[in-house]
């Protein structure tokens, strides 16, 4: 490559470092993936790094993209290739099936679809985005839909006790396939393994001829050899119901990756209690520039990004309450490092300011938390969100937001993690 005898580099996100003395295009296919941020030491991005050496040697950036970021395509909006995959969707009203009164997993939709491309020998793919623990929580009163570690008494929003428990995950969804359709091979693939339904609880099913797979995220990156005639997404809610900002964005992007897997004519069904929600709604009408649209709305009014840049700092411990105090009082080393009066206190524990004079547009910052993150893991862990907003989303202002945030948590206590443009605030 340094010897220039080399046309074209194909990597992973660590190519984009790779010395190249006459570049002239850098092409990122499904920029909006997770991974092109790495999660350990540098933490660095790859859309940002291309930015910059675009900004320094004038080298073309191309992204080939279903599904852009909100943020990208409010950057580069003439450099995206945005693919559509105009297969057949269909959306399941779940919330009619409970009325209907089948508490199945499967719909009555979904059952008879399976049952046709069983006979006609098809492949099909059930995903699920959940692996183990936790259960599906419903409220039959106030229809409010979410996954909660532990089953409560009651609905956490309207505080009804008509409520529905259910613990789903690939597992369980087995079991309930198997004892549908007896006669066919279910298998399991997850990022440890693929199993069959020799491996699970349900026992052994009868050997026939056909199969169906049950998938998880894994099953978008996994290098299958197949495509699909039909797909269902089992629970298409379990992004929309977490608290973040991207969860609509991701959510478009999951429906969009799962498109890639069918076949020309296959079918994708999605299940949802929100069949209104905007980003089922025109993922299924593969109409980005709406969905792009709606996003930015919605942001606009909380200054989120591409009209902030957040910083998520985080501290992890054994000790739950240790780590709760700590993250307490580095909040408030944080509000007193402004070194001036608080414009407002919100409820949920924020503080907006003004930054000191001389500062990168005089941008008001704005800390929240510390709260502790909705995943469960090992240890506990609390963040601390810094939200500051930016007169437009440009390399060089979130360069000069990012070296004023430095500037403020210079001196965090050891154990701390700071990151810029997270992709979850959980």
């Amino acid at each position: 490559i340094k010897s220039g005898e080399v046309d074209y580099i194909f990597g992973s996100r660590s190519a984009i470092f790779t010395p190249c003395s006459n570049l002239k295009q850098i092409i990122i296919y499904d920029e909006h993936d997770g991974a092109y941020k790495d999660e350990r030491s540098p933490y660095f991005d790859t859309l940002t790094v291309a930015q910059k050496i675009s900004q320094l040697t004038k080298t073309q950036i191309k992204i080939v993209d279903p599904s852009p970021k909100i943020t990208t395509f409010l950057q580069l909006p003439k450099n995206i290739k945005i693919q559509k995959f105009p297969n057949s969707t269909h959306i399941v009203n779940m919330e009619k099936e409970r009325l209907s009164g089948n508490r199945s997993l499967v719909s009555f939709d979904l059952e008879e679809e399976i049952r046709e491309i069983l006979e006609n020998k098809g492949e099909i793919l059930l995903f699920l985005n959940k692996k183990k623990e936790s259960g599906h929580f419903f409220c039959k009163s106030c229809k409010n839909s979410e996954f909660l570690q532990k089953q409560p008494d009651i609905c956490p929003s309207c505080k009804s006790p008509d409520i529905f428990w259910n613990v789903l995950n690939i597992t369980t969804l087995a079991s309930e396939v198997i004892k549908l359709f007896p006669k066919t091979q279910v298998n399991l693939i997850t990022d440890n393994n693929r199993l069959t339904t020799n491996d699970l609880p349900a026992g052994k099913a009868g050997k026939g001829l056909t199969q169906i797979d049950i998938g998880t995220a894994f099953s978008l990156y996994a290098q299958l050899v197949k495509k699909y005639d039909l797909i269902a997404h089992i629970q298409t809610d379990s992004l929309i119901n977490l608290a973040d900002f991207s969860s609509g964005e991701k959510l478009f992007a999951q429906i969009t990756s799962l498109k890639k897997l069918l076949k020309t004519s296959g079918k994708l069904i999605l299940q949802t209690y929100k069949n209104e929600n905007p980003a089922i709604e025109l993922s299924t009408q593969n109409n980005y520039p709406s969905f792009f649209q709606a996003e930015l709305s919605q942001r606009k009014s909380l200054n989120y990004p591409p009209f902030g840049l957040l910083v998520k700092l985080t501290l992890r411990g054994k000790n739950h309450e240790k780590i709760q105090k700590e993250a307490s009082a580095v909040y408030g080393k944080l509000l007193s490092n402004i070194n001036h009066e608080p414009l407002a206190l919100s409820p949920s524990n924020g503080s907006t300011m003004n930054l000191p004079a001389g500062k990168a547009g005089h941008q008001p910052l704005t800390i929240l938390g510390p709260y502790q993150s909705i995943f469960w893991q090992k240890y506990p862990s609390y963040h601390i969100i810094l939200k500051y907003r930016l007169v437009s989303y440009s390399l060089i202002n979130r360069q000069e937001a990012v070296s004023d945030i430095n500037n403020l948590i210079s001196n965090l206590p050891k154990g701390w993690l700071a990151e810029v443009e997270p992709n979850s605030i959980q």
